[in-house]
């Protein structure tokens, strides 16, 4: 006879009762369990027919991704995987994700390089000018951009990616009209790839001698077109890739507008130019303990890549470059390095949370954001050496006021960075007399049109290291707020300028507050003010103070109040950018507005505790979950 559940439930007795709702919480916990799915496995020896057992395994990711489904699991065997043009356009749901992961213990990585090339003494390239250098390879390609890194000595040069032939082949290594050669690159031209290795004159100035070899066939070339490795669809919803490298390509992870709840981490991403591109309206998604590393050269000056006939312009790539309305990113415990731009967020991006990553030789902004941006937390990093940490970019209107909170943050920008280029007569195009300079510690005024009303930050709990010697106005500075209405707080920091430039620079009152900061210009002699071009409220402009004593002397403080608890001292700094116990950046804290997150009352300035600990405990409510109360710990 057949089971019913409902007439088990009409009898009267309470065992039957109690037995009837027993089976019902059963039946209602299964439906509400969620669902285990099946576990396949993907191997370099796999075939893409087989049942994808672990005996039997899969070999492409293409492929196999096609095939999952909610709650299931593929697994990857160690190996190199040449692959590219991948699509994941599958859907896990939040109880039973979609997860592509690692072989414990192994390590995959899927290449979109061309499998030529890789093998010192190979028999690939034909000499075409010995003049020059000049090769090209032996087998017929698509023309166009290429991409390319040389191995030599354990160490990866990233080749430029020249967009003319012109550039790649020219005599001319000198600045003037016309193309200019700046050093080892590559080119897609008439059905095959051209390839120069010659030293840029640069290069051979600095006293760069590796790579030593001017013939392709001696070196190891991994070598890749504009195409993308890996394509995440609208579609894509729940998918978790975990342990896996991706490199040698254009664009490792492109992610299409609409693609949702995706994370990528624990692997290595390594790319042409742009290494995650986010287009708008994709949201969810989480990145977390990846190494982005890209290798753009020392030789490659900021100025082949942004001004004049931009040579070395496919190298202004960036770690992240994010589009639009992206929302609801985090980007987390990361190091990004090598690259041109750490992020770039340009566009009205909501709800990010970039924290506790490490920044390192970032050649322009190590997180560049729209004015329009709103709901940005950027907290807990290390950024050193960059050129500039967070810059500001003027575009769109920001629709929530004092939005963007950067705190305990880092920032070393006190590395001089190439930015012009040397010719052998001694000219030099821009920069200082040794062709290097730093930008901005923070905050870089990309351009004055079209910066928003609304666009407050928040700055509080940074060490701020700049060396900024050009004759431009730049500085440490934050640039100024236009609105009364959506004031910049800036509180508790440590700003250190080690040459003789400005600290703070074209602030403005009623749009701006600072108050418990830390000063600090070793400079002897110097002759540009600490404060430089501050603004009264009425737009009178000029007043400049050589340093914080005349500051607090003037009308404009006692019209302000700013850094009335504020210092200039030498914060004592050891090499981990801890301020030493007895030092004056120790105590001295102002107590934060309510509501900034982060606040757990420290009363050391800076974003570290002092050396031994201390500094803690200050008069703001903690939030409901503080942040750890170091940096170092993350490092």
């Amino acid at each position: 006879m057949r089971f019913s559940m409902s007439s088990r439930c009409r009898r009267s007795d309470a065992l039957a009762a109690r037995l009837c709702t027993l089976l019902w919480l059963v039946f209602l916990v299964g439906f509400a369990m969620p669902a285990f799915g099946a576990t396949y496995y993907m191997a370099t020896n796999g075939s893409d027919s087989a049942s994808g057992s672990q005996a039997s395994p899969w070999k492409t990711l293409d492929a196999s991704a096609a095939k999952l489904s909610a709650g299931d699991t593929l697994i990857l065997r160690g190996g190199t995987y040449y692959e590219r043009g991948i699509e994941i356009d599958i859907q896990g749901s939040a109880s039973s994700p979609i997860t592509i992961r690692a072989m414990a213990g192994e390590s995959p990585v899927i290449d979109g390089g061309s499998q030529e090339f890789r093998t010192p003494g190979n028999d690939d390239w034909e000499l075409v000018n010995a003049a020059t250098h000049l090769y090209r390879s032996k087998s017929s390609y698509t023309d166009g951009i290429f991409g390319g890194y040389l191995s030599y000595g354990g160490k990866d040069y990233k080749l430029v990616s020249y967009e003319s032939m012109g550039h790649l082949t020219t005599s001319n290594q000198r600045y003037s009209s016309g193309n200019i050669y700046v050093g080892q690159g590559l080119r897609g031209d008439a059905g095959r790839i051209y390839i120069r290795l010659e030293k840029g004159e640069l290069q051979q100035v600095q006293g760069i001698t590796d790579p030593p070899t001017l013939d392709p066939n001696l070196a190891s070339l991994a070598i890749f077109d504009n195409a993308d490795l890996v394509d995440v669809s609208s579609a894509a919803k729940h998918v978790v890739i975990d342990g896996i490298d991706f490199v040698n390509a254009y664009t490792p992870f492109r992610f299409a507008s609409g693609a949702s709840y995706v994370t990528v981490k624990n692997g290595r991403i390594r790319g042409g130019r742009y290494h995650f591109r986010i287009h708008p309206g994709a949201h969810h998604l989480t990145f977390d303990n990846l190494l982005i590393d890209d290798a753009v050269p020392d030789w490659i000056a900021w100025q082949d890549v942004k001004s004049g006939d931009k040579p070395a312009h496919q190298m202004q790539g960036a770690g992240f470059d994010i589009s639009g309305n992206t929302n609801n990113v985090e980007i987390a415990n990361c190091t990004i390095r090598g690259v041109f731009d750490g992020i770039d967020a340009n566009g009205d991006p909501f709800e990010f949370d970039v924290h506790h990553n490490t920044f390192s030789g970032i050649r322009d902004d190590a997180f560049s954001l729209g004015t329009a941006s709103h709901d940005i937390h950027i907290h807990h990093n290390i950024m050193a050496p960059v050129y500039t940490s967070v810059g500001r970019y003027g575009q769109g209107t920001n629709p929530k006021p004092g939005s963007t909170f950067i705190h305990h943050n880092v920032v070393d920008a006190s590395l001089h960075m190439q930015h012009g280029r040397m010719n052998p007569d001694g000219t030099w195009r821009g920069g200082t007399s040794d062709g290097k300079y730093t930008v901005h510690a923070i905050a870089a005024n990309h351009t004055s049109s079209g910066f928003g009303e609304g666009d407050a930050w928040k700055i509080y709990h940074n060490t701020f290291i700049g060396n900024d010697d050009d004759e431009g106005n730049h500085g440490i500075g934050h640039t100024k707020q236009q609105h009364a209405d959506a004031v910049h707080e800036v509180y508790n920091n440590i700003f250190i300028q080690l040459d003789d430039h400005y600290i703070a620079r074209h602030p403005k009152a009623g749009t701006q507050f600072y108050d418990g900061n830390l000063y600090w210009r070793p400079v002897e002699g110097a002759k540009k003010p600490i404060f430089y071009d501050f603004e009264r409220q009425d737009g009178s402009r000029g007043y400049d103070y050589d340093d914080l004593a005349e500051f607090l002397s003037s009308s404009f403080h006692r019209d302000t109040g700013w850094d009335a608890n504020s210092v200039q001292a030498d914060p004592q700094l050891d090499a981990e950018y801890r301020p030493a116990a007895s030092g004056p950046a120790a105590s001295g804290a102002v107590a934060l507005p309510s509501g900034l997150p982060g606040n757990t009352g420290e009363t050391f300035r800076g974003a570290l505790a002092p050396v031994g600990g201390g500094g803690g405990g200050g008069t703001p409510p903690p939030p409901a979950a503080p942040d750890p109360p170091t940096l170092l710990q993350w490092r």
